[in-house]
């Protein structure tokens, strides 16, 4: 499997995040499964500028079945469609949407997992574990700056600023499993980029 990122098919670019957010958290689910492979997320986000060939995408990273989407707001609404990819015989596997208030990210995380449990994987002939103590947020707006740090480029300056945002959402969230195990990563980008060194590491260490 490898999933794509999502395309923003809306004007309102202030959402642009999830093109990467809600692919991430798909990858998530399926990672749950033992018998499916699922190729990085790091590999497939070029494919997610401009024009998107699925196919291409998933020839390239060597892929059976590709995740694509889309979404766009409208008024309080965000709309997703979710669709999968055979890429042998240009197929379509599964194809769900949903609406969820476009506030409520984490009722959007929520059903996106819980669709792809029901209805993609069992298409697979496999079975997801749910959520697992601690992967699961509360806190709405840590949730927010969470899913905001993933499309932050992890050079020095920006790195920073994903961190300052992942600082808060555990401080908010501290049972976030996810954002403790994505500030340590961003510790250790500040240690090895941004000439900080050893404190840096040292806190990435405490992390895990």
């Amino acid at each position: 499997m490898a999933v794509l990122p999502f395309q923003n098919l809306g004007a309102d670019t202030s959402m642009d995040y999830l093109r990467v957010a809600v692919p991430d958290e798909i990858t998530t689910t399926l990672s749950r499964v033992g018998s499916l492979t699922v190729r990085p997320f790091v590999s497939t986000p070029a494919y997610g500028e401009g024009s998107l060939d699925p196919l291409k995408a998933g020839e390239e990273v060597r892929a059976e079945n590709v995740v694509t989407g889309q979404y766009f707001r409208e008024g309080e609404a965000l709309h997703l469609t979710l669709e999968v990819i055979q890429v042998e015989g240009n197929s379509i596997l599964w194809r769900d949407s949903l609406s969820v208030a476009a506030s409520d990210l984490l009722s959007l995380r929520d059903q996106v997992s819980q669709r792809v449990r029901e209805g993609l994987l069992p298409k697979l002939g496999v079975v997801a574990l749910g959520d697992s103590e601690g992967t699961r947020p509360t806190n709405p707006e840590a949730y927010e700056l969470y899913l905001q740090s993933l499309v932050i480029s992890t050079d020095a300056a920006p790195n920073k600023q994903a961190i300052e945002l992942l600082e808060r959402a555990v401080e908010l969230d501290p049972e976030f499993a996810p954002a403790w195990e994505r500030l340590s990563l961003r510790y250790a980008f500040d240690g090895h980029y941004a000439g900080v060194g050893e404190s840096a590491f040292r806190k990435a260490c405490l992390l895990y």
